[in-house]
């Protein structure tokens, strides 16, 4: 054994369950059974016990209490003793002897044991004549050897009630008939008395008084830090010597005086069989006197580890000096070994204190248990079941060879019958493996072995054929390691004989499957005895699941069916396509009981695998097919749901939701329109344009869409050509190409050009008008968009050109600039407009025909050309002129009016409107699917449902969906029938960032798409819960460096076990109390180099007090703190460039808090390992050794402040294994004494009133 390498871990790992003393006290009832005992309570002599009294016949002695005014009344325990008093007769009395002797008993057992006589005694001295003396005999008559005297010193006081606790080993005494005999002799003179009380013989494993006063042979001491260990005898610097009167074991460190360096010793037993009986106990007298962190750890080595039992700390055990002790027992049955050792621990907790002792050590057993092979219970074939528990029990024998690996292993036997056939039965709590042998315990040959119930849930059933009748065989029934379930528990074997095994399910196997009718009743069965048949597949969803049947349907013309297996049991349900043997998955559901599928194939035949959720789960079901229930009410667009941004997210499904529907005839506002004329099939001769209706000969494509105007008024029609020369004309209440001019209202061929067609009528409510579109040219097409738009007045002006002094060289119309020769007279009008926008500017003329040019920042006659836009002559004749341009807000334009001709001249009028979308026309949609939008996200997405939302005035929002299925979110823009998408996201995670959808028009609605995604299996349906966030600020980033003191590992490293053992949730794990933080962070995938999560707040940088924003983050091993994927941790709802504090919380180390706001977004991180002073408040972080600063360990219940009630946390998760439990400190993933060692240097800290809870 190496103790070196043992003692080092040792001095971080001392400490252990704090605060078990109570429970500890409580266990006195844990006591080994006694072969003889007797406590004289009936004040009597009992039967069976003999005395004799020798000398002088007057002396008083007896069963009861004394009646001596010297001792006031007293006895050992306050009732009746045997007492002995030589001062109640006097002096001058003659010599006398007295002997009380015990009934016989049988003091044999097994080897290796210890017999051990207890007994309290008293013992007062006066001058060291008298004495008091235990004797045994082997054959209880003869041959009385002392084995304890008492004399020339106190045990343990001047009276009856100060007593000492004997235990003496009577091992190399012990025979079938042995007695033990209480003799006082009075030593021929006037002397004080003796007594006895409590006595009890019993067997022990290990024994030690340390009466010898030195170390004991066997025994091991090591000095952990510091110069001092453990004493042996009795201590001359502090009054009582010792603690019962003779030698013990101690630690003064009160007197190695204040300027000595911290100590820890420790004391290890020789080892001891601790494995010949079922419970193991220790008894031991404890003295320990608090100071801070001092502490006396009591456990056992087990494997080269310390496994600590009990410690004391923070409080008297029991009292200030060593004379008040108390008696500890302890269970020590979790250990049981063959090795087992004893360990005491005292450490100083680094400050000068108190001392610590024991004495009287006693590891008692009692009871068997079956984990030894020679100790096989026998079972009997068909009799009843035989009970039993593998809790505690070792492992003995070869692997198992149908599992890794197993622990705790018990023992049963049984005689085979003559037909060689039984079934072995386990009734079981925990994941039990049966392994039978043939052979002898020292020559085992492994006959089967079954782990069918691979994961603890019904018990074994293993049917073994072949057996030799009459010979006996071994079965070890013991716990599954790393694997579901329970290793230890209890269990009730039975063995039945001979008999034929359980039929398996008709639909068993694939071939045999049971043909399913579409809206039929459900089919009856049950998987019990069910298997997998060679090379069945297993569902890719849960290959832990088992014991299959089978069942086939044929898809409907719908392709669309929801399977119900009415398992009264666990089931996963998977479909496949194929024959037997050739078999495609196409879908599954592993939590059973029912599945929809989409998209089947009709007429083909698929076929349905039910099994159980874990190996021989198994039940009843009644399997049937029916078709889905009716989609959702948002399946369709015009159904959307509309979501208020920044409100809590809104639920959904898309269970039964589709993507293509009947086509339907939509009304819906008119939001523009864009086709083309391009391939279409629709001719006619299309009139010229006008106000008055006539054919031309151009025989050419045309594209017609029809509107209706709820308000009467002036409205415009704008066609915009992009690819073509087009032409626009407008019909009302229908429109016939055969015969165009019966309907016609107006026309126009350009505006500006050939890129535009504009015509301005007047309409009426409720009467639909057709626009239609072709081209100038017959074979022409191309692409058009329409839009209608309804003036709004902005500037009125009237002038006149006569008698104006001014003329120049008007240019001619148009876009281009060429001035003309005429030169005229005119009228110049300046203008702004408040808003960027399209702007109509009509000039009408009285009594002569007109002209109209634009300008823009300043006009110069004699160089018009300079800052001309835009000219106009005639719009529906030699009256009017108009100009629709783009103007832009804040530019002075100068509007100059002038005849078309020399020496012309008159009045005039200007009317500037801007043209905006016409509120209440409506537009009739043909044939048009509402139920799905197509994306452009490369995925053919399926089973839609919609959302509408309203723009903020940012233009921009967050998006999460929270969906628990594969998904395409799409936004668009328009209106049901006639979207544009906007953006496209393919399953936006869960668990990842947010979607940001911007260049949104503010105030402008929206449609949001959530349609399930093509995966292997098709689709899936599932939850939605659809939020939407103002993305006014772009993310701000916190850049954080931070350690653990509990997981660092030196040189800015810390450790990454939980995720090496994958124990780290993909969850957030603050939604709990305290921190009751309810962010949806999650992982997808969880980094190699986390070490765990961290809870990242920012305070006010005005009032710390005052939260302003929180979030989960990840906590890497080079101590940066970030969202996954990032460099940081990104906060959306915060402006950027300000400053706020900065907290860190985790589950178990003392939440910090910035000294200073720390500016936002930062480049550099803000480091709370670079020094104590980066945390507001003392003392709030810890040194490291290689200089950086770690947060301090050992806050378990994270309310900010270290108390007993962490001490009370801790205890209630002590010995945790392979779990992510928050009392784990040092996140190694097990709470051992090593977390708590952590934690006690850290115990007198209190956490800034700010972080604390």
């Amino acid at each position: 054994m190496r103790f070196g390498n043992f003692y080092i871990l040792f001095s971080f790992a001392i400490i252990a369950i704090a605060f078990n003393l109570h429970s500890a006290r409580a266990q006195t009832n844990l006591q080994a059974p006694a072969i003889i005992e007797e406590d004289f309570n009936d004040c009597v002599l009992p039967t069976g016990w003999t005395s004799n009294l020798l000398g002088y016949q007057g002396a008083s002695w007896g069963v009861g209490i004394p009646d001596n005014d010297s001792s006031g009344g007293a006895s050992i325990d306050g009732t009746c003793m045997v007492y002995f008093d030589d001062d109640a007769t006097g002096s001058g009395t003659a010599t006398w002897t007295a002997q009380v002797t015990s009934p016989a008993f049988d003091g044999t057992g097994p080897a290796g044991g210890v017999l051990i006589l207890e007994t309290d005694v008293h013992f007062r001295n006066w001058n060291g004549s008298d004495a008091f003396t235990i004797y045994v005999s082997q054959n209880g008559t003869t041959n009385w050897m002392p084995v304890a005297v008492y004399q020339d010193q106190n045990y343990n006081g001047d009276n009856f009630n100060s007593f000492v606790h004997a235990n003496i080993d009577i091992t190399a005494y012990a025979g079938p008939n042995m007695r033990v005999r209480f003799e006082y002799y009075d030593g021929n003179d006037w002397n004080w008395w003796a007594a006895f009380d409590n006595f009890k013989v019993s067997r022990a494993l290990f024994v030690e008084d340390f009466n010898d006063c030195a170390l004991p042979p066997g025994w091991l001491s090591y000095i952990d830090s510091g110069n001092f260990g453990w004493n042996i005898g009795n201590d001359d610097d502090a009054w009582p010597y010792n603690m019962n009167g003779s030698c013990m074991a101690y630690f003064n460190d009160d007197a190695l005086g204040q300027a000595a360096v911290p100590s820890s010793a420790v004391l290890v037993s020789p080892p001891f069989d601790a494995t010949v009986n079922a419970t193991i106990a220790l008894d031991v007298d404890v003295h320990f006197r608090a100071y801070q962190g001092q502490y006396l750890a009591i456990g056992v080595l087990l494997n080269g580890n310390f496994m600590p039992v009990e410690v004391f700390v923070g409080e008297d055990f029991e009292g200030s000096n060593y004379g008040q002790f108390g008696h500890v027992t302890l269970d020590l049955s979790p250990y049981r070994s063959q090795d087992m050792r004893l360990v005491f621990g005292f450490g100083d907790g680094g400050t000068w204190g108190w001392w610590a002792s024991f004495d009287n050590i006693k590891v008692s057993g009692w009871g068997e248990l079956n984990d030894v092979c020679t100790r096989a219970e026998p079972v009997a074939v068909n009799g009843p079941c035989v009970e039993a528990t593998n809790i505690n029990a070792i492992f003995e024998g070869p692997d198992a060879a149908c599992v890794d690996s197993t622990k705790s292993g018990i023992w049963f036997s049984f005689v085979a019958p003559a037909s060689g056939i039984v079934t072995i039965n386990s009734a079981s709590s925990f994941n039990d493996v049966i392994t039978v042998f043939s052979g002898n315990c020292n020559s085992l040959n492994p006959v089967a072995c079954s782990n069918r119930d691979e994961f603890g849930f019904t018990g074994e059933n293993l049917r073994v054929t072949g057996l030799t009748g009459g010979q006996t065989y071994l079965v070890r029934v013991s716990g599954r390691v790393g694997s579901f379930g329970q290793t230890e528990g209890t269990t009730c074997l039975s063995i039945t004989g001979g008999g034929t095994p359980p039929p398996p399910p008709a639909n068993d196997n694939c071939s045999g499957a049971v043909q399913l009718t579409l809206n039929g009743s459900c089919v009856s069965g049950n998987n019990r005895n069910a298997t997998l048949e060679t090379n069945e597949p297993v569902p890719s969803l849960n290959n832990r699941s088992r014991s299959s049947i089978w069942y086939r349907f044929t898809a409907p013309a719908s392709g669309r069916i929801i399977l119900d297996s009415g398992a009264d049991f666990a089931d996963v349900i998977t479909v496949y396509s194929g024959n037997c043997g050739a078999l495609t998955e196409v879908g599954g559901s592993d939590y059973g009981h029912t599945i929809e599928l989409n998209g089947l194939t009709a007429g083909q035949t698929y076929r349905v695998q039910v099994t159980g959720y874990f190996a021989t789960v198994e039940g009843n079901v009644c399997m049937a097919i029916s078709s889905p229930p009716e989609p959702p009410a948002n399946d369709v667009c015009t159904q959307a749901i509309d979501i208020n941004v920044g409100n809590a997210c809104t639920t959904a499904t898309n269970q039964s939701a589709t993507f293509t529907g009947p086509p339907v005839d939509l009304q819906v506002p008119f939001a523009g329109y864009a086709a083309a004329t391009t391939g279409s099939t629709n001719y006619y001769y299309r009139p010229d344009q006008g106000a008055t209706c006539t054919i031309s000969t151009v025989y050419v494509r045309y594209d017609v869409f029809n509107f209706t105007p709820t308000i009467s008024g002036s409205y415009t029609v704008i066609n915009t050509y992009p690819e073509m020369d087009g032409y626009l004309h407008i019909y009302t209440g229908s429109f016939d190409p055969a015969n165009p001019c019966a309907t016609y209202v107006a026309g126009n061929d350009d505006y500006n050009g050939i890129g535009q067609s504009l015509v301005t009528v007047n309409l009426t409510a409720g009467t639909t008008y057709y626009v239609v579109t072709s081209a100038y040219g017959a074979n022409q097409a191309g692409a058009y968009s329409t839009q209608i738009m309804a003036p709004a007045p902005v500037i009125n002006h009237n002038a006149t050109t006569v008698g104006s002094p001014t003329s120049y060289l008007r240019p001619n119309q148009g876009a281009t600039c060429t001035v003309s020769t005429v030169n005229v007279q005119y009228d110049v009008f300046t203008f702004t407009v408040a808003n960027t926008a399209i702007y109509t500017i009509t000039n009408t003329y009285t009594g002569f025909d007109g002209y109209m040019h634009l300008f823009s920042g300043s006009f110069d006659p004699a160089n018009p050309c300079t800052t001309y836009i835009n000219g106009n002559d005639d719009y529906n004749g030699t009256t009017q002129s108009r100009l629709a341009l783009n103007l832009t807000a804040g530019i002075t334009y100068y509007l100059v009016t002038s005849a078309y001709a020399v020496n012309q001249s008159g009045a005039y009028s200007t009317a500037i409107t801007t043209l905006q979308p016409a509120a209440g026309i409506t537009q009739t949609l043909y044939d048009v699917n509402i139920n799905g939008q197509p994306t452009s996200c490369d995925i053919n997405p399926t089973a839609a449902i919609w959302f509408t939302f309203t723009a903020p005035a940012s233009g921009k929002v967050y998006a999460t969906t929270d969906a628990d299925f594969v998904h395409v979110l799409s936004v668009f823009s328009g209106v049901c029938g006639n979207l544009t998408e906007v953006q496209c996201e393919f399953n936006p995670s869960r668990c990842g960032e947010p979607v940001l959808i911007d260049n949104l028009t503010p105030g402008q609605q929206y449609y949001l798409q959530i349609a399930s995604a093509n995966n292997p299996f098709g689709y899936t349906y599932g939850q939605v819960c659809i939020g939407l966030k103002d993305a006014q600020y772009d993310p701000v980033k916190a850049k954080i460096k931070v350690f653990l003191q509990g997981s660092y590992l030196g040189n800015g490293s810390m450790s990454t076990t939980l995720k090496q053992y994958n124990l780290l949730p993909d969850v957030q794990p603050f939604n709990q109390s305290p921190w009751n933080y309810n962010g949806n962070e999650c992982l997808d995938e969880i980094p190699n180099n986390m070490v765990d999560w961290v809870l990242v707040e920012l305070r006010n940088a005005a009032n710390n007090n005052q939260l302003v924003e929180q979030k989960a983050a990840l906590l890497l091993n080079n101590g940066s703190v970030i969202d996954k994927g990032k460099d940081g941790v990104r906060f959306y709802s915060i402006p950027p460039n300000s400053s706020y504090y900065v907290v860190i919380r985790h589950r178990n180390h003392l939440a910090v808090m910035s000294a200073v706001p720390v500016p936002l977004p930062n480049i550099n991180p803000y480091n709370f390992a670079a020094d104590g002073s980066y945390v507001l408040g003392n003392q709030q972080t810890v040194a490291m050794p290689d200089g950086n600063w770690a947060m301090r360990a050992g806050d378990f219940n994270a309310d900010g402040v270290f108390t007993v009630a962490d001490f009370n946390f801790y205890t209630g998760q002590a010995s945790v294994l392979n779990q992510y439990v928050d009392s784990d400190c040092n996140l190694d993933r097990t709470v051992t004494v090593a977390d708590f060692n952590l934690y006690v240097p850290n115990s007198s800290i209190i956490g800034i009133q700010q972080i604390r809870y």
